[in-house]
């Protein structure tokens, strides 16, 4: 199988505060890809939060007519597997061997991801809370 790997960029995504259970959503273009398994999701973060990374299927995500949610799957990070590089710097997330099968419904080679804050405390925007999310992706060939 072909390995697709998709990173948002710190600068334009994922840039705004989010308090508590607050989410960002985004769309990740140019996958070269319209379907796929997540098989492995790395986080980078300046703040050392419980993440939660949502997937969907097109651009009508976390709506409230569960007809257009095309909700696929999440991910957990909680801040207790976040860690540093010599007790410094940002801290990483790794999450492996996951099986999320993703297709986009409207073959525009986008991945729609949503971040969401589990903690108690804020995320804040711009460089005090950069982040970036990377997804490793099986095209299935």
């Amino acid at each position: 199988m072909a390995k697709v790997m998709v990173k948002s960029d710190k600068d334009l995504h994922f840039t705004t505060e989010l308090i508590t259970n607050a989410i960002e959503k985004e769309a990740f273009t140019g996958l070269g890809i319209d379907h796929g398994v997540i098989r492995s999701i790395v986080i980078e973060s300046i703040q050392n939060l419980d993440w939660d990374l949502y997937f969907w299927e097109n651009s009508t995500n976390n709506s409230t007519d569960l007809d257009l949610d095309k909700a696929i799957g999440w991910v957990a990070l909680p801040n207790t597997i976040g860690f540093q590089i010599g007790a410094t710097g940002q801290y990483y997330y790794v999450k492996h061997d996951l099986y999320i099968p993703i297709r986009n419904l409207a073959h525009n080679e986008t991945l729609y991801v949503g971040l969401v804050n589990r903690n108690g405390t804020q995320k804040e925007a711009d460089a005090s809370g950069y982040i970036t999310v990377m997804a490793m992706i099986d095209d299935g060939n």
